[in-house]
C-alpha cells in the first residue's frame, strides 16, 4: 500500500504523511538554522551562467533602447528582489499553462493551478526565519497589494483562509503590461489616455514669467512627497500643454484623466478608481493631469478628493488638476506643497505671436502682417487660434486643392466658424447684414459709433504696447447704451458695428432673461458673458429698462434681489472685454446712477424729414423695380415714421405690386403704409386721402 500511498498522493492526504508530518520537529527547517544545504556545483555553476546571460542580455536591450518592462515595473513601485521572484511566479501560468500542472504538483492538489503564498515561501526563502520576515510582503499595504499588482484569490468554499492557503494572481493589466500592451479597459471608455508632449517648456506658449515659476519645480526630488500643483484659469490658455510639457521635463509622460467621462462611468468611483490610475500611471512612468477637474473641487465631493489626492502623493505621484475656479489643497501630510498658478488669457501680442508662428507665413506678407489685426479683433486663445489655423487650412485647401495659399478671407471665416455657438439657447444669434452706408443718423451719432469701432481696432496697442493694461484691473471693454424710440435704428448700429469688426453678434430680451426665481438670472447672466467671453462678440441687451429700471424702496426681498441682480450685471459687463450694448426705447425711465456707468450713451432721434428722405431712398434693393411716379419726397414729408416703420412699408407694398405690373408704385406705398398706421393704432389723414385722389390713385380699405 505504500506505493498505491504515493501514487494517490494528490488525490487524498494518507495517515503514513500524517505520521510524517508529526515526526518532524516544530519549526522545521530549525528556526536559527543560518542555511539550507549547499545546492550541487552543477547547480550552482548553471545558475551562474543564466545570471550572467541574463545581465548581458540587459545591457544591450538598454543599449538599443529597448523597454525592459519588469526592470521598469521594479524601480517604479520599488520591488525588492523577492517582491519581483513572487511576480514573476505569479504570471508564469499567464504565459504558459504548463505551470499550472507544477503548481499543482507543487500543491500537491492538481485542482491548485495557481501559486500560493506558502508555495512562494518555500521557493524564495532558505529559512524559516525568512519565512515569517517575507509575510510583511503579502500585506494589504505592501507594494505588490497596495499598488493592485497582485490581488489574493479566497477558495469559496474555504472561507477564512490563512494567509499561507490564499492564492496569489497577478492583476490582469499588469499582466498585458509585461507582456508589452498600453492599452487598456478604462483607455478605451475614455476615462484616461497617455501622451507624450509635442513641447517642451522653452516652448509652450505662455507669460515667461508664469513658465519661469512652474520651471523652478522640475527638479522636485522623486522620492519625496510630490507637490500638487493646480493650474487655474478659462478653457484654451495653456494649462494642458504647459503640464504635459512640465511632465516631460521630468522625464514622465502625461497620464491625462477625463472628468466628464469618468463621471459618466458608475463602475469606476472616486476611492477605487484613483488608485488604478496611481497604478497606471507607475506603470507607464507618468504623472497624472487632471483636465478640468471643477466638477470634483466644489460641494460634498471636495472633502473626498483632497483625502485621495493626499493619498497620491504619499505614492510619490507628481499630480497637476487644471480648473476655471479658485480652489486651495487643505488636507497635505506636513512638508506637502500645494501650488496654485493662475493661466491669464493671451494679450493682443501674444496672440499675434501664436497666430504668426503657426501659421508658418513669412515675414512681410500680406496675409502676415493681417494677422496682426486679426489678433487685435478676436480675443482668442491658444486653444481657439490653434484650432482656428485648422480651419483656415481646411478652407484653403477647399477652395483650392493644388494651391493651399490661405486668404484673408480664410481667416475671417475661420475666425467665425470657431467662435462660441453655445449662446442660441439664452441669445439670438444676429448674422450683421447693415454696413455704413445703410444708417441714417446725425453727424455726431455716427462719430460716436465709429469711436467704439476705433475703441476694438487699436486696443491692443493701447493696452499692451502703450501700457494701461497695467493701469486698469475692469472696465477694459466698451459698454454702450443705445436709447430712443423703437426701429429709430438702435439693432442696426449694433450689426454696423458688428460687420464692421466682423465679430459676431447676439441680441439678448433682457425681459426674458430677467427670472423671478432668486438666483437663476445670475446663472443665466453668467452663462452669456462666459460663453460670449472666448469669441469676443458682441452683446446687444434689449429691453435694458426690465432690469436697469429706476431703483425704487425696497419694500421686500424681491426688490433687494433686483438690487443684487442689477449689481451683478454691471460687474459682468465690467469684467467682459468686449462691446456690451444696452438698449433701451425709454432713457427716461433708467436709473441715472446705471446711466453714468456707461462709456459712451448714444441717443438714436426720432428721423426727420431730410433723414427720412435718405432712408427712403436707402431701403431700397437694387433690384426692386420702382414705378416713375414713386414720389419718396411726399412719403418723407406727409409720414412721420422711423427706419422700422418704412422698412414694412417698403417690403409690404412689394409684396402688393406683385399683384399686377410688378412694378412698386405709389398706390401700393400709400395702402401699405395705411396698414402701417392701423398697426400704431393710427389712421390716414384726410390730407393724404386728397393727395391721393388728386393723382388719381385708390387706396383700398
Amino acid at each position: 500500500w505504500g506505493n498505491a500511498d504515493k501514487d494517490l498522493r494528490c488525490l487524498f492526504i494518507s495517515e503514513i504523511e500524517i505520521d510524517e508530518f508529526l515526526k518532524k520537529p516544530m519549526g522545521f527547517p530549525e528556526l536559527d538554522q543560518g542555511s539550507s544545504p549547499s545546492l550541487p556545483k552543477w547547480v550552482e555553476a548553471k545558475i551562474e551562467e543564466i545570471s550572467h546571460r541574463n545581465v548581458k542580455r540587459k545591457r544591450e536591450s538598454v543599449f538599443a533602447g529597448i523597454s525592459l518592462r519588469l526592470r521598469n515595473c521594479q524601480e517604479n513601485f520599488k520591488l525588492c528582489e523577492f517582491e519581483t521572484d513572487v511576480l514573476l511566479l505569479g504570471i508564469a501560468s499567464e504565459v504558459n499553462q504548463k505551470y499550472e500542472r507544477i503548481f499543482g504538483y507543487l500543491h500537491d492538489d492538481i485542482t491548485r493551478k495557481r501559486p500560493s503564498v506558502e508555495i512562494a515561501l518555500h521557493l524564495f526563502c532558505q529559512t524559516l526565519r525568512e519565512k515569517i520576515e517575507a509575510r510583511q510582503y503579502f500585506l494589504p499595504g505592501s507594494a505588490l497589494f497596495g499598488n493592485f499588482l497582485m490581488l489574493m484569490v479566497d477558495d469559496p468554499n474555504q472561507p477564512h483562509q490563512p494567509l499561507l492557503s490564499r492564492t496569489l494572481k497577478v492583476e490582469d493589466r499588469l499582466v498585458e503590461y509585461l507582456l508589452g500592451t498600453d492599452e487598456t479597459i478604462l483607455s478605451q471608455d475614455g476615462i484616461f489616455d497617455v501622451k507624450n508632449s509635442p513641447l517642451t517648456m522653452e516652448e509652450v506658449p505662455i507669460p515667461e514669467n508664469l513658465k519661469e515659476a512652474i520651471g523652478r519645480w522640475i527638479n522636485y526630488p522623486t522620492d519625496s512627497v510630490q507637490p500638487i500643483l493646480y493650474f487655474q484659469g478659462p478653457p484654451g490658455v495653456g494649462k494642458q500643454t504647459t503640464a504635459e510639457a512640465f511632465f516631460q521635463a521630468r522625464g514622465l509622460k502625461t497620464l491625462v484623466i477625463h472628468e466628464t467621462a469618468w463621471m459618466k462611468n458608475e463602475g469606476f468611483s472616486l476611492s477605487t478608481g484613483l488608485p488604478v490610475l496611481i497604478r497606471e500611471a507607475k506603470l507607464q512612468g507618468a504623472g497624472i493631469l487632471w483636465v478640468e477637474g471643477d466638477g470634483m473641487i466644489d460641494g460634498e465631493r471636495d472633502n473626498e478628493l483632497q483625502t485621495v489626492l493626499r493619498k497620491v502623493c504619499e505614492q510619490r505621484v507628481p499630480i497637476i488638476i487644471t480648473g476655471h475656479k479658485t480652489w486651495e489643497f487643505t488636507k497635505g501630510v506636513d512638508g506637502q506643497v500645494f501650488l496654485r498658478y493662475e493661466f491669464p488669457r493671451p494679450g493682443c501680442q501674444q496672440r499675434l505671436a501664436h497666430w504668426r508662428k503657426l501659421s508658418g507665413l513669412p515675414e512681410g506678407e500680406k496675409v502676415y502682417e493681417f494677422l496682426e489685426e486679426v489678433a487685435n479683433r478676436y480675443r482668442f486663445t491658444y486653444g481657439q487660434i490653434q484650432e482656428g489655423m485648422t480651419i483656415v487650412r481646411n478652407i484653403a485647401l477647399r477652395r483650392n486643392p493644388k494651391r493651399r495659399q490661405i486668404s484673408q478671407e480664410d481667416i475671417y471665416e475661420a475666425c467665425r466658424l470657431n467662435s462660441n455657438r453655445k449662446l442660441h439657447s439664452l441669445a439670438q444669434h444676429i448674422n450683421p447684414r447693415y454696413s455704413w452706408k445703410d444708417i441714417v443718423l446725425p453727424e455726431e451719432r455716427l462719430s460716436q459709433l465709429y469711436e467704439v469701432v476705433r475703441f476694438v481696432k487699436y486696443r491692443g496697442i493701447v493696452y499692451d504696447e502703450w501700457g494701461f493694461e497695467k493701469k486698469l484691473s475692469l472696465g477694459k471693454g466698451v459698454n454702450a447704451l443705445f436709447s430712443g424710440p423703437s426701429g429709430t435704428g438702435k439693432t442696426m448700429a449694433a450689426e454696423v458695428i458688428a460687420q464692421e469688426l466682423e465679430l459676431d453678434m447676439y441680441k439678448i430680451d433682457l425681459a426674458k432673461i430677467v427670472s423671478k426665481y432668486i438666483g437663476e438670472t445670475e446663472k443665466n447672466l453668467s452663462r452669456i458673458f462666459e460663453e460670449a467671453g472666448s469669441s469676443n462678440a458682441i452683446l446687444f441687451f434689449d429691453e435694458a429698462d426690465a432690469l436697469f429700471g429706476r431703483r425704487s424702496e425696497v419694500k421686500d426681498s424681491h426688490d433687494r434681489y433686483a438690487n443684487i441682480e442689477v449689481g451683478y450685471l454691471l460687474q459682468k459687463m465690467e469684467d467682459y472685454e468686449g462691446i456690451v450694448i444696452l438698449g433701451t426705447n425709454f432713457r427716461k425711465n433708467l436709473d441715472e446712477a446705471f446711466v453714468r456707468r456707461m462709456h459712451t450713451t448714444i441717443e438714436f432721434p426720432f428721423p426727420d424729414e431730410k433723414e427720412r428722405r435718405k432712408i427712403w431712398e436707402k431701403i431700397w434693393p437694387e433690384a426692386t423695380p420702382l414705378n416713375a411716379n414713386v414720389d419718396l419726397d411726399f412719403m418723407a414729408k406727409r409720414f412721420p415714421l422711423t427706419g422700422g416703420n418704412i422698412k414694412n412699408i417698403a417690403v409690404a407694398s412689394s409684396f402688393l405690386a406683385l399683384e399686377n405690373g410688378r412694378e412698386v408704385m405709389m398706390k401700393h406705398l400709400l395702402q401699405a403704409t395705411r396698414r402701417e398706421f392701423q398697426k400704431m393704432g393710427k389712421v390716414l389723414g384726410d390730407e393724404e386721402k386728397v393727395y391721393a385722389d388728386s393723382v388719381g390713385m385708390i387706396i383700398r380699405p
